[in-house]
């Protein structure tokens, strides 16, 4: 009779454990006095989108639920707002410049220049803010794996929120150790400054380039159309098709441009790794490739240009193509 007993604590306490650990996304660390009230803020956010809708139409419906849906957003602003304060405040000018002409974005890269407690606590205050508004999505009455689908989306196409969502808000961000990639950045990135300037300085005027031809092509586009009756099919077809044909034309330019910047990063790449896994570890190196890579040709973009780019079929250099092969 003991055994069975035993077996049956053992899955009592299995189950448990389970539970509990399914009650979080991303931030097991999250205060229960917290997670229940971003799950009540989101329920709230429901019966006020259920009594409002009451009377409409389904269409009607479907565009409400979007704003009712993101009042989410709202939650945990105060945390983020703490670490940008710490940011300004504290961050190495030296170091965050070496950092910010491989690529790494403004706020990142102050980040990384702080002291290992402050990268701590703003990391715990960041994932925070994240786990909040997940945990009020799953109180709005989002399924487990619609929120789930949702969190992989944001990791495909954010270097940064990957790294926050699958290491810096777990165990494994004891292995990223921040504070020597962006604290000894000066002594790992020495001897690989002119690739660092060579890309830099080829991203800056490139970018540039790649603005102006996309600001024309929208202006000429513009004038062409600006007079256009979208009723009229026979000046409607004709007017689309050479349009398209203008963007697609516009696009092939940018691409090969942007074929020039992934060239000189990828010559960046192989030269920074290898000289910064020898000074903070492998999983900072992989760390850096991943804030620089994931997503990089839409974070360059902006949403208009790679909306354009989505819309007209634009396809990518092969030179930015293959800097998958590091990711």
């Amino acid at each position: 009779m003991l055994l069975p007993r035993i077996l049956l604590l053992l899955l009592v306490i299995v189950d448990s454990a389970m539970c509990a650990k399914e009650h979080y996304f991303v931030f097991e660390n999250l205060s229960p006095p917290l997670l229940k009230l971003a799950r009540l803020y989101g329920n709230e956010a429901h019966k006020d989108y259920v009594q409002d809708t009451e009377n409409r139409t389904e269409l009607q419906r479907q565009t409400l639920y979007t704003d009712y849906f993101e009042r989410c957003n709202d939650l945990g602003w105060d945390y983020a707002k703490n670490v940008t304060m710490m940011v300004a405040k504290k961050s190495n000018s030296t170091r965050y410049r070496t950092l910010m002409k491989m690529g790494v974005r403004a706020f990142l890269s102050r980040f990384l220049t702080l002291p290992v407690e402050q990268i701590n606590s703003g990391i715990d205050q960041l994932c925070t803010k994240s786990e909040m508004q997940l945990q009020c999505q799953f109180g709005f009455g989002e399924s487990r794996s619609q929120i789930l689908l949702r969190i992989e989306h944001l990791k495909e196409f954010d270097g940064s929120m990957r790294l926050l969502l699958d290491k810096e808000c777990n165990a494994k961000r004891k292995e990223l150790h921040y504070e020597c990639i962006g604290g000894e950045v000066e002594e790992w990135a020495k001897d690989c400054m002119n690739v660092i300037d060579a890309y830099n300085e080829t991203r800056w005027t490139v970018n540039k380039e790649i603005a102006q031809i996309h600001i024309n092509t929208v202006d000429y586009v513009g004038s062409l159309t600006k007079s256009l009756n979208q009723h009229d099919h026979e000046q409607f077809v004709p007017t689309k098709i050479l349009v398209e044909s203008i963007f697609r034309k516009a696009l092939v330019r940018i691409a090969s441009l942007e074929g020039k910047k992934c060239s000189r990063l990828s010559n960046m790449i192989k030269c920074i790794t290898p000289a910064l896994e020898k000074q903070c570890g492998l999983t900072s190196a992989e760390a850096l490739k991943i804030s620089l890579l994931v997503g990089y040709l839409k974070q360059e973009r902006k949403d208009e240009l790679e909306s354009h780019f989505e819309g007209f079929g634009g396809e990518d250099d092969p030179l930015c193509t293959a800097l998958h092969k590091y990711i």
